[in-house]
Parts: structure tokens; C-alpha cells; sequence
């Protein structure tokens, strides 16, 4: 973790970005995440390039005048952080590049006024996995390649204006130079000579100036840093401490909700649940100190651990337990041993939800089932609710599945004693889980 945080997507790629400063690259800012950054990594700098547009809440003023409050240096370029930085300048928010000071001014040259509209600097983009790749052009880098097309003689400044004022026209989402050019030769205008020039001369003002301000920023950072002293007094107003609340409370939501997922994929490999859970209990234990420390006695322990022998192994008769005995090189005295073993285990309290996830950490097991977690929560949650419906003969063939050991090898056990191992509320519970997991597995085409 550094002293500098940068929000940016698909102005610059983040791999491009780290060449040029040390930070820590955050996807593009929604509402909320300056507040979160400052919250929950302490930034001496902020660098704001890239924030949500179209399906998100746009980063709010105030909170990156909290971060300037707080002794925080805030930067803002290319595209939200021009924008932004346009808008508190005054507050000291610190902005770079030439899209920044056309905001500032309303005029980009050599364009006639106004230069005003957020539309400007604004890109539809894929998601996180494919880096934020932008799906459109914004506005103000079509500014900047038809200028610098001019500048080469590749257009005269007629065909330059006509080709602005038509890209203009296009809905941001829509706005490519491929659909400007279409609809340019539509209106009879001679765009051969700039599609040929545009092959290697195109522009991006926006990532030009994105590269000004990490570079500025990693001269500052290379200083010595004092904390910025904000020309202003910061009121704690009641709107912004209901912000705070919401968004510390949608961040607890959020990690418990991603804790659940992960303990869900946990229970769907019955085996290695059973050991996190026994290992979590032991931890919680140990770390209480509750350890051999109970008044119970031996002939107790050894009647609870019988007990939960015979239910898990399906030890119904004595036949059963001498076999058991038998395969498992038993005496009478050593098998006394393991039933109060068993039986001190069984009398410790089950692992809280914190401690069962924070063992799966330390034993390398979330690492393995998150990203299918993550995964299986995205797809489900963009399932239509029809196809979320589940009817009694569904949730019969799920329970009977699963009681046949086709989850794990756990037939020959009740449902009841199936709950309980995976520490489950109740049966509906383990229907849930099962019903998540037939879901998505039909909806990314495997196996119902």
C-alpha cells in the first residue's frame, strides 16, 4: 500500500499507469469510494481521473472536500477529475491538463465557446476483466484528433467543424469515429483523406492529460509531503453523516454477503468444510482459553463422542461398532480415547461466522473458492426472478440428490444430521444452497 491513490479505468490502463507513479490504481470512482479510499487506506494523495457516469451515482463533491479537510492533496484530470477539479478549484482541488483548464475557461482550441458539457469527456467502457476498455470515444479526444488532423493538412478547417458538430449529434454511448463518418458521408462530406490519416494520427487528449497528472503527482509524492491545509471549514451536516452511515453500512452488507458466498462454496465440498470448521472451532477455543478448562466429565465426554461416532459413521448396531473397531485397529481402551476426544470437541461451541472464514483464510481455502463465489453471485444475480422460482417438485429432487451422495459422498445420513454438519439454520437453508448452485450451474451450461 502507498500514500497515493489513483481512480482510473478506460482513460489509461492501470499496467500503463504504474510505469509512470507508484500507487494504488482504483477502478473508476463511484459515489462513495473517495470517502472509502480515505476511510480505509489513508492517502496523503488522490488522484482522480476516472469516475461512473451512466450506471452508478457520480463521485460526490463533498466527499473529496472531506479528503481536502482531512490533509489530503487532491488531483483531478482527463475526464471526472477535470470535471471535478473545474468545479472545487476554488477549494483547492488541483487540476491538470488541457481539459481541465477548457473547463475552467469554456473554451477548447480551436473551437468556438462553449466547452462546457460533462458529455465531453464521457465513454461507455467494458467491465473489470477486460481492463475498462472503452466501447466509444469521448467527445473531447474527436476534438482533439479532427484539430490535429487540420494541423496536418489532412482536412481543412470546414470538413473539421462539419465533422465535430456531426459527432456531437451522436448519443455518447453511440459516439465511434466509425458512426460519425458513416453519417458524414450520408451529409456528403469528404472523409477519405481524415480515415486515412486517423489510421496512425488519432489522439487522446483524455489519456495525454491522465499522464501529465500521475507524472506531476510523482513529483509532488518525491517531496516532502506536508498535509494539505484547506482554505475552508468542513460542516459535518446531518445529510453527510447519513452518507457515511449508508456507505459504512453498505460495506459491512457487502463483506458479509461475500463471506456467506464463500462459506456456501465451502459446504458444497462437505469434507473440506467439515475440516475448516473443526479447525475454526479449535482456533476460537484456544484463542478463549477455554481449552481443557470444562467441568464435564470423562464418562460425558465419552458418551457425547460415542454418540456423534455412531451418527456420522451410521454405527446403528453393536455389530457396526465392533466393525468399525475392527477397520480402524481399535481396542476397548483406545476407542474409549477417541469417543472422549470426540466427545471434548462436540463440547465446544461452533466457530463464529468470523472465526470459520478467517480459518478458511489462514488454510489457503478462500483463495481457492472465490472467485467462483464472485463468480456464481454476479450470474444469479442477474438471473430474471421467474427463473428464480423454486416448486416442490425442484426441491424435492434436490434433497433427495444430496441425501443420495450426490454432494459429496454424505448418503446414508438424515438430512437432519446433514444440516447440522454444515452448520446450516435448517433444512431450508441447504435447499437454498443446493438451489443456488443448480441454478448456475444451468445458467453457465454444466450439469443440473
Amino acid at each position: 500500500m502507498t500514500n497515493v491513490v489513483v481512480f482510473v479505468g478506460p482513460t489509461l490502463a492501470a499496467e500503463r499507469a504504474s510505469g509512470i507513479l507508484r500507487a494504488d490504481f482504483l477502478p473508476p470512482a463511484r459515489q462513495g469510494d473517495v470517502y472509502r479510499a480515505l476511510r480505509d487506506r489513508e492517502p496523503k494523495i488522490i488522484g482522480l481521473i476516472d469516475g461512473a457516469f451512466l450506471h452508478a451515482p457520480a463521485v460526490w463533491h463533498r466527499e473529496i472536500l472531506h479528503a481536502m479537510s482531512e490533509g489530503v492533496h487532491v488531483y483531478g484530470a482527463a475526464s471526472m477529475g477535470a470535471l471535478r477539479a473545474a468545479e472545487l478549484r476554488q477549494f483547492g482541488m488541483r487540476g491538470v491538463g488541457a481539459i481541465y483548464k477548457a473547463y475552467c475557461s469554456g473554451v477548447y482550441a480551436p473551437y468556438p465557446p462553449p466547452f462546457e458539457r460533462d458529455e465531453e469527456v464521457a465513454v461507455v467502457h467494458g467491465p473489470a476483466e477486460l481492463g475498462y476498455a472503452p466501447l466509444s470515444e469521448a467527445l473531447v479526444d474527436m476534438r482533439a484528433s479532427f484539430a490535429a488532423a487540420a494541423s496536418a493538412g489532412a482536412i481543412d478547417e470546414e470538413t473539421r467543424d462539419r465533422l465535430l458538430a456531426i459527432a456531437r449529434e451522436l448519443h455518447f454511448v453511440d459516439r465511434t469515429y466509425d458512426a460519425t463518418i458513416e453519417k458524414a458521408r450520408a451529409q456528403k462530406v469528404d472523409c477519405q483523406t481524415f480515415e486515412a490519416w486517423a489510421k496512425s494520427g488519432k489522439v487522446s487528449q483524455k489519456a495525454d492529460d491522465a499522464r501529465a497528472m500521475l507524472a506531476e503527482i510523482a513529483r509532488f509524492a518525491n517531496s516532502k509531503v506536508e498535509p494539505f491545509r484547506a482554505p475552508f471549514e468542513f460542516e459535518h451536516s446531518l445529510a453527510w453523516e447519513r452518507f457515511c452511515e449508508t456507505c459504512d453500512y453498505e460495506d459491512r452488507r457487502r463483506l458479509a454477503e461475500a463471506d456467506d458466498d464463500i462459506v456456501d462454496e465451502l459446504r458444497l465440498d462437505p469434507a473440506l468444510f467439515a475440516l475448516v470448521f473443526e479447525n475454526a472451532r479449535l482456533r476460537e477455543a484456544a484463542l478463549a482459553k477455554r481449552r481443557d478448562k470444562r467441568a464435564e466429565s470423562k464418562a460425558q465426554d465419552e458418551r457425547r463422542g460415542l454418540e456423534s461416532l455412531r451418527a456420522r459413521h451410521g454405527l446403528a448396531r453393536r455389530a457396526d461398532i465392533d466393525d468399525f473397531m475392527r477397520r480402524n485397529a481399535l481396542d476397548d481402551a483406545s476407542m474409549r480415547r477417541l469417543a472422549r476426544a470426540e466427545g471434548g470437541l462436540a463440547a465446544l461451541d461452533p466457530p463464529s461466522p468470523r472465526a470459520l472464514i478467517d480459518c478458511a483464510r489462514a488454510m489457503g481455502f478462500v483463495a481457492r473458492v472465490s472467485p467462483r463465489a464472485i463468480d456464481k453471485r454476479g450470474v444469479l444475480d442477474r438471473l430474471p426472478d421467474a427463473q428464480r422460482t423454486l416448486d416442490a417438485l425442484e426441491r424435492a429432487s434436490l434433497t433427495a440428490s444430496f441425501l443420495e451422495g450426490a454432494q459429496g459422498g454424505l448418503g446414508g445420513e438424515s438430512l437432519e444430521a446433514i444440516v447440522g454438519r454444515l452448520a446450516l439454520q435448517d433444512e431450508n437453508a441447504l435447499v437454498k444452497l443446493l438451489w443456488r448452485e443448480r441454478l448456475y450451474k444451468r445458467a453457465k451450461g454444466g450439469d443440473s
